[in-house]
């Protein structure tokens, strides 16, 4: 009898290891060990400013991956976190672009194309997106223009890219302060590259912004960086200059 017991003893005790989520082929383990766990943890620590180093070593145990479910995870995970939080964005990219040729077994698609379909799941629904939190949209849009400025196939930028980029950026400017901030950041960063891609479309783009100028239904700062990028594409997108930058930054400009 005693030794029924002690049998039923280590067996409750399995009980609960599984319950727990600590049991493998082996026997009992430490789920905090699961690559794909340590890895989602890791990429929660990143922070604006997080070194190439911290990056490098999320780059590296993710190529112990193997599973679709794995990858598909990784990728949401980034990318969420881009869409909550424009300040990590550009990490965020950072690290999608170190994961681009990651690819693991019995799954054709490499983790490039993954973000690519998240990209395009929320540009379809982007309208959505944007009637329920237009910070949100404002993320995924400037997700989708740091996307267009990095990722490269044989080293050629993803040309397709360039007219959910304008749409997108269309968008923003019949926003609020905040959205036409977001649009004079990102097309102050990739309107050149539109401009080599596709200049009729980015003249299309510019076209909208200068309407919007005219019809006078901004406030004077809104107008006055509707006016600064208007004049960074007569310039071909090269620097202002301290004067002029300083001009349109004077607070009478705000009384224009």
């Amino acid at each position: 009898m005693a030794g029924r017991g002690r049998g039923r003893g280590v067996f409750l005790n399995k009980l609960n290891d599984v319950a727990a989520g600590n049991f493998n082929r082996r026997g009992v383990t430490d789920a905090r060990k699961d690559p794909l766990n340590e890895i989602l943890c890791d990429i929660d620590k990143l922070r604006l400013g997080s070194s190439a180093g911290e990056l490098s070593a999320i780059t590296d145990k993710c190529s112990a991956l193997s599973t679709e479910y794995q990858l598909k995870s990784v990728a949401q995970h980034i990318y969420d976190r881009c869409l909550s939080n424009i300040d990590f964005i550009s990490v965020g990219v950072s690290l999608f672009n170190s994961l681009l040729p990651l690819q693991v077994p019995d799954f054709s698609q490499k983790f490039r194309s993954v973000v690519l379909n998240l990209v395009q799941q929320d540009f379809k629904g982007r309208k959505g997106i944007r009637y329920v939190s237009t910070e949100k949209f404002a993320c995924f849009t400037s997700v989708l223009c740091q996307i267009f400025i990095t990722f490269r196939i044989k080293d050629k930028l993803l040309s397709p890219l360039v007219g959910p980029v304008c749409e997108s950026l269309e968008d923003l400017i019949t926003g609020d302060a905040n959205e036409i901030d977001t649009l004079f950041t990102q097309l102050q960063d990739c309107g050149k590259l539109l401009q080599e891609c596709d200049a009729a479309r980015l003249e299309q783009l510019m076209m909208a912004v200068r309407r919007e100028i005219i019809a006078n239904s901004k406030s004077p700062r809104s107008r006055s960086t509707l006016l600064q990028l208007v004049e960074c594409h007569a310039r071909n997108w090269e620097p202002l200059g301290a004067d002029i930058s300083k001009f349109y930054c004077d607070p009478q400009v705000d009384g224009l």
